[in-house]
């Protein structure tokens, strides 16, 4: 993949920002390549639109899109009420982002696509037999007749791997042939017997436990899914009434101006999951991955996770439990982001955020790192006191001090670095007397 990028040198980190494309400006071709080379000029298409641009109280910055008419890349700029950009940024493959996001059904359409053909990626050359790999329409993560699969679709993007030197499709089979430099050791009749097994269970509980489906991610971890955009028929709006009486328990419209339901989305499902079985012990065994448009959690133990499904069904169905489940679960997760709001850049959040990483942390009392295994300790509660150089302090005190700086480190996979701002100031402090006492030297 080849894209237009400019690259910054030595930069010691990357804080991007939320931002907010308010309007798209189409220039000729001849006039994008004279606005790109020059930014500061004055243009009146800025300053007809310096109302769209701006930076809010909420910390988003607010932009126009500007696009040349037969290109793909654009500029973001925020001209602050100026007709010249005074804060700009180049975006590769803007007029693609920018469609996805104004329409949700293509963009949800380009996502199931693209884990569809990865599915079978993965699929074809772990089960590959002799070079050669059937892969049945059953097997599928979607139906064919779902308007977010294409079959034909399918068989051309798979055209255009590496990994295939062909592919025959048929309507409920495709035959793939493994190119040679991507054969791997076929797995043992044994591992595919229980694999074969796995996948009888899964397909069991989706026919059983509709609208919820698992899948196998054929890397150890399963995932039940309820995706909001499959609901249609017996389960159009399926357990949104309990989200509706929390809007009107609060005070608010059950529906937007434009028709959309208020409450719902994933994360709330999440909160909703959470509180059903916040004292069930195995709940620690489960991970979420949820998004506006669908719940998700992942399990390695494929029983557990069917297990959970097949009790949250029941619960949702039950709509005068769901509806206090629902309430309870989404009032404890606002609680839950007040209080990490309060953190989120002390040390205490920044471990919170990644608590499967390692840490190397610099305060002014030293440095120490910490193993995800330490982190947990200290969640725990296992920890009352910590020494961090020469320095033995409660732990609270560590935890507390505010870390707004941290970036991965790039050489240690699964590793942040992280400084405290005291401890920032002082490194810039000492970086400027030293740049003063140079500078002294050489007069």
């Amino acid at each position: 993949m080849v894209i237009n990028i400019p690259f910054q040198r030595k930069e010691t980190d990357i804080e991007p920002e939320p931002c907010t494309i308010e309007g798209v400006i189409e220039l000729p071709s001849d006039e994008f390549q004279y606005f790109k080379t020059h930014l500061l000029k004055d243009y009146e298409f800025l300053l007809n639109n310096r109302d769209k641009m701006g930076y809010t109280e909420d910390g988003v910055r607010h932009c126009l899109l500007v696009l040349p008419e037969d290109g793909d890349d654009g500029i973001l700029v925020d001209a602050q009420g100026s007709s010249y950009a005074r804060y700009s940024a180049y975006l590769p493959n803007a007029r693609q982002m920018h469609a996805l996001s104004q329409y949700q059904s293509l963009s949800d359409f380009v996502s199931e696509m693209n884990k569809e053909t990865q599915m079978v990626i993965d699929k074809a050359l772990r089960n590959q037999v002799d070079g050669a790999y059937s892969l049945k329409g059953t097997e599928l993560l979607v139906n064919n007749t779902s308007p977010l699969f294409s079959h034909k679709l399918l068989g051309e993007m798979l055209s255009e791997r590496p990994e295939f030197s062909s592919v025959n499709m048929f309507d409920d089979e495709i035959i793939l042939a493994v190119a040679p430099e991507c054969l791997v050791e076929s797995i043992d009749s044994s591992k595919y017997r229980e694999q074969e097994n796995e996948g009888e269970k899964i397909q069991e509980f989706n026919e059983a436990n509709r609208p919820f489906y698992i899948v196998d991610h054929d890397n150890g971890e399963y995932s039940l899914c309820l995706t909001f955009s499959f609901l249609n028929g017996e389960h159009e709006d399926y357990g949104q009434e309990a989200f509706n009486a929390y809007a009107r328990e609060i005070g608010e419209p059950v529906q937007d101006s434009r028709g959309f339901y208020t409450h719902g989305n994933g994360y709330e499902w999440e909160a909703a999951f959470r509180k059903a079985f916040e004292n069930d012990p195995k709940i620690n065994q489960i991970k979420y991955d949820c998004e506006a448009g669908g719940f998700f959690c992942y399990s390695k133990n494929l029983d557990v996770l069917k297990d959970f499904g097949t009790r949250f069904k029941s619960l949702v169905e039950d709509t005068e439990k769901f509806t206090k489940v629902v309430s309870e679960g989404i009032k404890a997760q606002e609680k839950a982001r007040q209080e990490f709001e309060a953190i989120e850049y002390k040390i205490k959040g920044r471990l919170l955020s990644h608590m499967e990483s390692n840490f190397n942390i610099r305060t002014m009392q030293g440095d120490i790192h910490l193993t995800p295994g330490d982190i947990k300790d200290i969640m725990d509660g296992s920890v009352e006191r910590i020494t961090v150089g020469k320095t033995t302090m409660p732990i609270n005190d560590f935890l507390m001090q505010d870390a707004y700086r941290i970036q991965p480190d790039i050489f240690n996979p699964n590793t942040y670095q992280l400084i405290t701002n005291d401890a920032l100031e002082y490194q810039e402090q000492q970086s400027e007397d030293e740049q003063v006492v140079m500078g002294t030297m050489q007069m």
